[in-house]
């Protein structure tokens, strides 16, 4: 099971505190839902509706409209922790070494040279 960002479609894995990609909290689950049996018996996600195929594809296509049409927001890089900054930095293939303020600023100015996308 993985879980797609709203935001920017991203697949990450279920458990992680946001979206590696953008930061957002907002997702929905793609795969076959495993039950979470909680301590007093029963599954503890029978509130909740699982995100068909549908959501997930509709989701995409919006992401990637807004993508189009330039509403895509930067990642707020100054919410991220240190060891993400690098992280992303080396995935970018971009020296991770400096403090705080130099990471988010190589971040920056690569997000600028290359259309805000992360990708190379």
């Amino acid at each position: 099971m993985l879980w797609i960002c709203r935001a920017c479609t991203c697949a990450y894995s279920v458990g992680a505190a946001r979206c590696p990609q953008c930061s957002s909290t907002d997702y929905v689950e793609e795969g076959t839902e495993m039950p979470k049996i909680t301590r007093h018996g029963g599954p503890s996600y029978e509130d909740r509706t699982p995100a068909t195929q549908e959501d997930v594809d509709r989701l995409r296509e919006q992401a990637a409209e807004s993508v189009l049409v330039g509403e895509h927001e930067a990642p707020d890089y100054d919410t991220w922790e240190y060891r993400d900054l690098q992280a992303e930095l080396k995935r970018r293939e971009l020296s991770a070494q400096g403090d705080r303020d130099a990471l988010v600023e190589r971040l920056v100015a690569h997000d600028e040279e290359h259309g805000d996308s992360g990708e190379e």
